[in-house]
């Protein structure tokens, strides 16, 4: 996958129909822009459409997979589960449950921040 989920802590605080999902680059893709934006540049300055016509395939398949992650993430329901009884600075377990109504766009790898 090209684009990481980064904040999820901020869609647990709203209601799911305001909830936002934001995206970065991971290193690999740092990497595939890097190639895409070689591509262009090369065909560019030797005026080669066959690659004018590769590096928008490449721009078009970065798109459409930043397009599906985020939407893969939109729907996701998030319950937080804290213990009974808790005491100051000890340390205690929260469990967070997971559920994604959508029955075709699966999600996995998910990073979630609570601060």
């Amino acid at each position: 996958m090209f684009l990481s989920n980064t904040s999820l802590s901020k869609a647990l605080a709203r209601s799911p129909k305001s909830s936002s999902v934001s995206t970065r680059l991971t290193r690999e893709g740092l990497q595939f822009v890097f190639l895409l934006m070689f591509v262009v540049i090369a065909a560019i300055l030797q005026s080669i459409n066959l690659l004018v016509l590769m590096s928008g395939a490449l721009l078009g398949m970065l798109l459409i997979q930043w397009r599906l992650a985020t939407r893969t993430l939109t729907g996701i329901r998030v319950q937080r589960s804290l213990p009974p009884a808790v005491q100051a600075r000890c340390s205690f377990a929260v469990q967070l449950a997971f559920e994604n109504p959508r029955p075709r766009l699966g999600s996995w790898l998910l990073l979630i921040r609570d601060r």
